[in-house]
Formats: C-alpha cells, structure tokens, sequence
C-alpha cells in the first residue's frame, strides 16, 4: 500500500508513537547510568574486584544498548523504505512533529485590502474625492486624514478640504492602503480684460500668469494649479534686526525655488519698526522690531511667533490674518485684536491646526463672499497693493505704486469676479517683481521702502 499523504488521524498516532520514543530514548538510558553509577560505587566501597569487573562489562552492553536505542527508529525507516519504497511513511513520521501544529491548517486573516487601489480628486470646490475599486465586497474602510476618521462602504466618499496622504484601514485586516491625490479639477485660465496692455507673461503646466498695466495700476492674472504648495513667503534674512530690499528677498526666493522657475513676487505683511512705526502694545515691543504685524507669525510652514495675549495686542490696529487653507482657498481672520485672549489663543491654534503654510497681516479685507466689506466708501488716494481670488485656481494681484482712489480699486476688483479680496501693505512698499524660467528676474513695480517679507508664487513644487 502506497501512503500519498498523512491523514490528521494517522499523523496524530504517528506524533504518539514519536513522543513514546522520544521518552524512552531519555528515559532507559537515565535508569541504565543510574543503575551502573550505583554498582560501581558498590564494589568500590566494598573493594571487590569481581564485582568491578563485572560492572565494567554491563558498562559496555549497556552504552550498545543506548546506541541501539536511538538508532532504531532510523534504521526501521531505512528497512521500510528498502522493502516498500516510496511508501510515504519517512515524510509521515518528518512531518509529524512533536511540539510543532504542522498538522493542523494554518489560520489566514481574510484580507478585503488585496488588490484594493484608491485614487483621491481633488475637486474645484476644495474638497476631495475618496474613490474605491477593487477590494473585497461588502468590505468597511476607514479612512485616516488630519487626525480624522469616516468609515465607508467600497465606492466613494467626499472629504472635507485637501488631504494629500490618507491611509485607509480595513476591518478584519491589518493592511493599510495609501491614498495620494492623483487628480486635480481646476478651472479655466482667466484671461486679462480687453484694452490693457501686456507687460508681461509667463506659462507653464502648473503656472501661468500675465502681467497687464490698466491706467496706471498693474494686473497680475495667476493661474496655481495647487495655490497651497505654490504660495510662499520669504523673511529678510536679518528678520528681528533689518529690514532689506524687496528685490533682494526676490532673489532669496528664487534661490530657495531653484533658479529655473516662473515667479511672481510681491510686498506682504505690514510691519512694525520701533520710533517709527511702534505698536502700541504694553510689552514685547523689543521683540517686535522688524517683525510682522499681528501676533500670528507662519512662514513657510514654521510658527514664528504665537503671542495671543492681550498685552502683546496693539488694539489701535485692526490687524486682519490672511492665509492660503490647504483646499486652496485664501481665508481671512479679521479683527483679531477684538478677541479675548482665550479666544484669541483658540483662533491662533485653529490657524496653526488647519494647516496654513503662510500668514500674511494687514487690513483691511476688501471683498468677502464677493459682497465689498472694506473701502467702500473710502475716497482717498493711495499706492496700494491687494490680492483677489476669483476660484480656487485664479488670482489677481493688484499693484497700484502711483496712487489710486480706494472706492475705485475695491469696486474694479468686484467687476473682476473677485469672491475674496485682501489688502496688502501698501504707500512706498508697493512692489512687483517678476521671473521667467531662464530670464533674469525683473522689477515690474518698485517701491522706495525696504521690507521685512514678502509673498511669492512658483511653479509648483
């Protein structure tokens, strides 16, 4: 009779008799020593030659008697396979392990996880498309995103704002499938209006402006494929002590970006300089020096001052935070020296929590939810420079360094189809400077004033 395969009831007898032999081969020879150790300490305390003689012969039968012990099972399997060959009782009697569960099937963890693929959009409105294939069915995901949780049947879910590395967890498994956006929705590029004059321009997959001069303003049209990742900022390099050209801190940016890149750059923040431009605060003025306004300091992605208390507030300024969210939107934080202090920390926390790279501080805000909020009425004239965003993917950059009238420039930036407008630091700071890839970097718009920052937009990274 030829055995295939060890049945788990033969493997079970088989793992007995191995453990029987393995006792006996540990047990006998035990009992033989024991008993050889004690004749010979007998005939050696009675001086009996004989009886050492003997016990020397019994010695020797008895170390055969061992190697024969071990040796049989062996020698068994050789006889079986010499007198039925390829029988299958050598790999039974292997396999049969003792202290092993090799006889019994092992356990697999189902894993709804294989071939599972997700691919996130990032949509128009900022949100992010989770899209499932593959995978098992009926299987509950959990997705993992900024701390966050929601579970989801395989197919599709909306998650709020941009989540660029998701991790999705399956239940009954233990693997984790990654999710990177692989898709954006973006909108149309705006073109500049009709009867401006082109002063400059620059295109490329993920960036593509135009530089017009209306009357005697500019327009910078700004096309970011990802505005999150393409707007940045850059300190002067003395931040705390100096102040310094916006035309070198044009040229830090450029080198931070890598020299071979469109960029746009501009005058940002307003800034405090004791005895001349002092804020009106009962401490830290020392340490306000040649810093940016407002209590809420991020530059590229580095918190560098996060002082919310009130007597670090100068409430004479209506100080308003902008910054670019990660869905790519530009939010605006107004009035913040209108908070409490335990307000003011909450809001601060929330800024730093929801991810802003970059906070920009002036005011006013110009356009909210495209309904005019600042200037309004305003009919003074001043050099000023603004940003507008019109949907996710376009921007205008308003520089006026020769002076406009306030009312004028907030209600042109409304027929511009601007949802959400914001007003930079403006008089002799109004700046606009300008890169193509493999050009010399050059002023478009140059103010007298050295700055402490300034805000700039790349290809993206």
């Amino acid at each position: 009779m030829i055995i295939l395969s060890c049945a788990p009831q033969i493997l079970s007898i088989v793992k007995l008799v191995k453990l029987i032999i393995l006792i006996i081969q540990i047990a006998v020879p035990i009992m033989l020593i024991v008993s050889l150790m004690l004749q010979f300490a007998s005939a050696v305390r009675d001086h009996d030659n004989d009886a050492l003689k003997k016990a020397s012969t019994v010695a020797v039968k008895r170390v055969i008697a061992v190697i024969l012990l071990f040796l049989i099972p062996s020698l068994v399997l050789a006889l079986v396979d010499l007198v039925v060959p390829n029988s299958g009782i050598r790999e039974c009697y292997k396999s049969a392990g003792i202290w092993s569960t090799s006889d019994k099937k092992p356990f697999e963890v189902p894993d709804p996880a294989k071939n599972l693929k997700c691919s996130l959009t990032l949509r128009r409105d900022g949100t992010t498309m989770a899209s499932f294939s593959g995978g098992e069915a009926g299987s509950t995901y959990t997705l993992y995103y900024d701390g966050y949780s929601e579970n989801t049947q395989k197919g599709m879910v909306s998650l709020d704002g941009v989540f660029e590395d998701v991790s999705v967890s399956i239940v009954g498994g233990t693997r984790r499938v990654k999710c990177t956006v692989d898709k954006i929705e973006t909108y149309d590029v705006i073109q500049p209006p009709a009867g401006s004059t082109k002063v400059a321009s620059a295109d490329s997959a993920t960036l593509k402006i135009n530089i017009v001069k209306v009357d005697n303003y500019y327009l910078s049209f700004i096309w970011a494929e990802n505005p999150y990742k393409q707007f940045n900022k850059v300190h002067s390099t003395n931040y705390g002590k100096g102040r310094e050209t916006i035309a070198k801190m044009f040229d830090a940016a450029i080198a931070k970006e890598g020299g071979n890149k469109i960029m746009l750059g501009t005058n940002a923040s307003g800034f405090y300089v004791i005895g001349t431009w002092t804020p009106n605060t009962k401490s830290y003025n020392q340490q306000y020096n040649f810093t940016q306004e407002g209590g809420l300091v991020i530059t590229d992605g580095q918190v560098i001052r996060n002082w919310y208390y009130d007597d670090a507030v100068d409430k004479t300024r209506n100080d308003t935070i902008y910054g670019i969210l990660p869905n790519g939107y530009l939010a605006e934080w107004p009035n913040i020296n209108d908070y409490s202090e335990s307000d003011r920390k909450k809001l601060f926390d929330n800024i730093i929590n929801l991810g802003v790279k970059n906070t920009i501080t002036f005011r006013p805000t110009l356009i909210r939810k495209g309904q005019i909020v600042g200037w309004a009425n305003n009919s003074g004239t001043n050099k000023t420079t603004a940003l507008c965003q019109i949907d996710r993917n376009n921007f205008v950059l308003y520089s006026a360094p020769y002076g406009v009238v306030m009312k004028s420039t907030v209600n042109y930036l409304k027929r511009l189809g601007c949802q959400t407008a914001v007003a930079f630091d403006g008089g002799g700071s109004v700046s606009l400077y300008f890169k193509d890839r493999d050009k010399p970097a050059q002023k478009i718009a140059g103010g007298t004033r050295d700055n402490i920052e300034i805000l700039y937009v790349t290809e993206n990274r």
